[in-house]
């Protein structure tokens, strides 16, 4: 797979602070999670039924801990609160604004699109995404019904080389499967905030970095 410098990072993890008693333990949890593998790890904030200031305060406090790693951070939905904490994207999706609007007034920011079809895989990135996400590929609680490995194996035929992360139940034991049909790496929800799981997906997302060749043995 020919390697997309703009997307230098494979796994995206996605926040959720319901999964948390605080947002104080989310915070200390991401830093903990950076600390595994930050050269190839993102972070999405999606809160969307926060109050705005406490959602600005909360993206603020993402981006200094992303920044002090070196990952990258994207907000979902809000171009105003990416501007706003100094994001390095933004995550859009059926009901935002488009692609081409966001690139046209905001063209300092890299592009994801959520992605629910093959149809929608391509057109998204005809519209200048810099990457998408496909979901869901497994099940995963209150998602509906599982696309499957082999649409996102048809997704992969059709975006071929593209950066297409796979959503939806990805853990450490089904992360082979999704890196061999070429998927440029994996989102994460529930599993990517799981320190010891999250350690064993890295390893394998690097081991499968090492065997297409794209990464070098030191």
């Amino acid at each position: 797979m020919k390697q997309n410098w703009k997307i230098d990072f494979r796994a995206y993890i996605i926040s959720s602070r319901k999964l948390f008693k605080t947002t104080g333990q989310m915070l200390e949890r991401l830093e903990k999670i950076l600390d595994i593998a930050p050269e190839i790890t993102a972070v999405c904030f999606r809160e969307s039924d926060m109050d705005s200031m406490l959602l600005l305060k909360l993206a603020f406090e993402m981006r200094n801990i992303t920044k002090r790693a070196g990952s990258k951070l994207f907000i979902s939905r809000r171009i105003d609160i990416a501007v706003a904490c100094g994001a390095d994207g933004v995550q859009l999706g059926r009901r935002t604004v488009s692609i081409k609007e966001a690139k046209k007034y905001f063209p300092q920011f890299l592009i994801g699109y959520s992605a629910h079809s093959s149809s929608e895989a391509v057109r998204a990135f005809s519209d200048g995404a810099d990457f998408i996400t496909i979901s869901p590929i497994f099940y995963s609680p209150g998602k509906g019904k599982p696309v499957g490995i082999k649409a996102l194996g048809k997704v992969m035929a059709l975006c071929k080389g593209k950066p297409v992360f796979a959503l939806g139940g990805i853990d450490a034991c089904n992360i082979e499967e999704v890196l061999k049909t070429g998927a440029w790496g994996a989102a994460f929800i529930r599993s990517g905030w799981k320190i010891k799981d999250f350690k064993v997906v890295i390893r394998k997302i690097k081991d499968s970095l090492i065997e297409t060749g794209e990464v070098k043995m030191h």
